[in-house]
């Protein structure tokens, strides 16, 4: 604080002695830079106002004042000075320190560089060090008279820490006081852990309890399916046999009975769990009934799935291929990954002449089940209609060693009947 007092009065010093502020140029430049790079903004804010009075035409200083204008972080009344100083120093008035870069790159640097010869700097530094004595003797005439200043501020500055002992002594009787009631507080404190060590036994048993229960209500739901796929594959034997009629009625039929199931299995599973998560904290309430509902729409959709891939092939079976794209369609924008919905559909767009679609249909088949002999038979059906013969070949090989009975299929196929001649075609179905 003292060295910053020192500065700010070797700044009025300046100021006020005429004969050391009547010569501009003799403050050393090495001195000025330092002070221009001084960490305390009010330091950095003084010399620039002293360079403003008395303008130098040094390069490091006039380098340092762009810096400090140029600066972002720096302080805005530093920033404001710097600006006055260099409008003293180079006689123009910068609106934005991007100018004064600018200006000092293009054109300032050159002409104060020019301007500061050698001889000449030699020179100034002379007067500069005569008049740094001169003002040194100055600053301690000034210095001396403001002595008693100085000592004001010693007194008021030992008042003050007097203040701050009482104020501190007051605490220390207030604490004493108060000591009693904390100590009182702080076996409450080990009463309420004991409370809560407890409550969190409890808490981790009712976690126990709800992680059985999920077990039981997956495993309820893991049979119920188990129990609907049986059904849906007895159905789709009766669909194997043409009869669409009674195959639709039986499909109602399961959709209406697993829906009236799921229903009533439901209501009850709500019921008997809704008792046990009464007996829960808020959040695992909310965990719970999430997981349910994940568990109910997975099986509707997976029903509703199974029977639109019914009502999908009954359409494809009585020629309608185009109705049954996009029943397909639907059935995969419910279960993505329908192996047999794909094949399908793959199936349906070659009868449309659709290659390129099939082509893509048979490959996101292939995903699901790479080693699924349809699925590259469809496949293989396709680059056929794409007139493709070697991926045909090759792909329908494939298909060949996992299912040979797709060998009399393929010699009965409309896609395949370009190719039926082709030697090597005949090599691989006849085989």
């Amino acid at each position: 604080m003292r060295i910053l007092l020192a500065l700010l009065l070797a700044a009025f010093a300046a100021l006020a002695a005429p004969e050391v502020a009547a010569e501009p140029a003799t403050l050393l430049p090495d001195l000025v830079v330092r002070v221009l790079e001084h960490k305390d903004p009010k330091v950095r804010e003084s010399a620039l106002t002293i360079i403003a009075a008395n303008p130098t035409r040094d390069p490091a200083v006039v380098k340092m004042i762009v810096w400090r204008y140029d600066d972002p972080q720096e302080h805005p009344a530093v920033v404001a000075a710097a600006r006055l100083a260099l409008k003293a120093v180079s006689g123009i008035d910068f609106k934005s320190p991007r100018e004064s870069r600018i200006w000092w790159q293009d054109k300032g640097q050159q002409e104060f560089v020019q301007q500061q010869p050698m001889l000449a700097r030699l020179e100034q530094g002379e007067q500069a060090l005569r008049a740094l004595e001169e003002r040194h003797r100055v600053l301690a005439d000034r210095l001396a008279d403001e002595e008693s200043l100085f000592q004001l501020m010693f007194f008021v500055n030992l008042v003050v820490d007097i203040f701050f002992i009482v104020i501190i002594i007051a605490f220390a009787v207030m604490g004493g006081s108060r000591l009693k009631a904390m100590r009182e507080t702080s076996r409450q404190a080990e009463r309420y852990v004991e409370a809560a060590e407890g409550v969190h036994k409890r808490f981790d048993t009712l976690i126990n309890d709800i992680e059985v229960k999920k077990t039981e209500i997956l495993d309820y739901f893991r049979k119920l399916k188990e129990e609907h796929e049986n059904e849906i594959e007895r159905y789709t034997e009766l669909l194997e046999q043409n009869t669409e009629h009674r195959v639709r009625e039986e499909a109602m039929g399961l959709r209406r009975k697993g829906e009236l199931e799921l229903e009533e299995t439901m209501r009850q599973l709500k019921a008997s769990v809704s008792d046990e998560i009464r007996k829960l904290v808020d959040e695992q309430k909310a965990d719970v009934a999430s997981q349910v509902q994940a568990q109910e729409q997975r099986f509707r959709q997976e029903a509703e799935a199974h029977t639109l891939f019914l009502e999908a092939s009954l359409l494809a079976q009585r020629g309608k291929p185009e109705n049954a794209v996009r029943a397909y369609r639907r059935v995969l924008a419910l279960e993505s990954r329908h192996l047999m919905a794909w094949i399908h559909l793959a199936a349906s767009l070659r009868q449309l002449g659709r290659p390129d679609e099939a082509l893509e249909a048979g490959q996101k088949a292939l995903e699901i089940d790479p080693d699924s002999a349809q699925a590259l038979y469809g496949i293989a059906a396709a680059f056929a209609l794409q007139h493709n013969r070697d991926r045909m070949l090759e792909t329908l090989a494939k298909a060949f060693q996992g299912g040979g009975d797709l060998r009399d299929e393929a010699l009965n196929d409309p896609a395949f009947r370009e190719y039926w001649p082709d030697p090597g075609f005949k090599d691989l179905a006849e085989a």
